[in-house]
């Protein structure tokens, strides 16, 4: 149905992207959701494999489960503020995925939310209450292989059950 879909603007008028909305549409390339859209539905990008540029809206407080999985071009993502929970799988398996930044705001990282190998840096702002033993990937080396993950200073959420490291900031 989206074969030939290369790049769309949603507009602030709409609130929801529905569940599939552009699942499976191997040539969109870039999303800019404008303020207004509230909520992105299960599975609603899943499978874009060549999606590599999106941008979320701080009006946006739902990203739902898978919603951008298997998008494997994606090499940056910006969780922004309203969004209070980063759902199940919602970044799984985006395997150019090596930024992540969570803004201030953000309450939760639930499992395999961030299950990809190619991970460089997250920084987990203070807000976060709640992040899933498998939030990230497990064989994540996080000082040999070169990733960072910035925690606020006392905190070690369920993660140090890996035995990982950390670095406070």
């Amino acid at each position: 149905m989206c074969g030939s879909l290369s790049s769309i603007t949603i507009p602030g008028n709409v609130s929801t992207i529905g569940e599939n909305a552009f699942s499976c549409c191997a040539s969109l390339r870039s999303v800019t959701i404008n303020e207004g859209v509230i909520s992105i539905g299960s599975c609603a990008f899943f499978n874009c494999s060549m999606l590599s540029s999106i941008s979320l809206p701080n009006s946006l407080n739902s990203i739902g489960v898978s919603a951008f999985q298997q998008c494997s071009s994606l090499s940056s993502i910006t969780i922004p503020r309203g969004v209070s929970t980063v759902s199940r799988n919602a970044f799984c398996y985006c395997d150019s995925l090596s930024n992540v930044t969570i803004e201030e705001g953000v309450r939760v990282i639930e499992a395999e939310a961030f299950n990809n190998y190619c991970l460089k840096s997250v920084k987990i702002p203070t807000s976060v209450q709640s992040i899933s033993n498998s939030a990230f990937p497990t064989s994540v080396s996080f000082y040999g292989g070169g990733f960072k993950m910035y925690v606020p200073r006392g905190r070690r959420y369920g993660l140090d059950t890996y035995g990982r490291e950390f670095i406070d900031y």
